[in-house]
């Protein structure tokens, strides 16, 4: 049985329809699907600089209480170095008054050696 020839034409218009329509469809499908996997890869880059934008801020923060940390021992060493300045001068202040003393003393032992040693000599009047 020989199909006629306007049958066998219509026949293969439907077959190459059909084959073109499953074609694009499958086209279709690969460009749904690339065009979801690339939003996908650019929501994944996205985040992972989110990510690295934030770790970069916890890095920078760390270093900015490191300088603080180093900063304060510093401070504290400069303070420390004036207290024993402050504590140095106050001992050279409390040598000085003991010299003092010490002088003043020999000061009244002479005073006293001169007044034993020459009272004869000096006219009183």
């Amino acid at each position: 049985m020989t199909l006629p020839l306007n049958v066998r034409s219509l026949l293969e218009g439907k077959k190459f329809a059909f084959t073109s329509g499953l074609t694009l469809e499958q086209l279709l499908m690969n460009l749904h699907n690339a065009y979801w996997e690339r939003c996908l890869n650019a929501a994944k880059a996205e985040v992972e600089m989110a990510i690295a934008i934030f770790n970069a801020q916890v890095a920078r923060y760390n270093l900015k209480v490191q300088v603080y940390k180093v900063l304060a021992e510093v401070f504290e060493i400069r303070v420390r170095a004036e207290i024993v300045k402050v504590e140095m001068f106050k001992a050279q202040m409390e040598g000085a008054k003991v010299q003092a003393e010490v002088q003043k003393n020999q000061v009244e032992v002479y005073k006293a050696q001169m007044m034993l040693s020459t009272p004869l000599l000096w006219p009183t009047r």
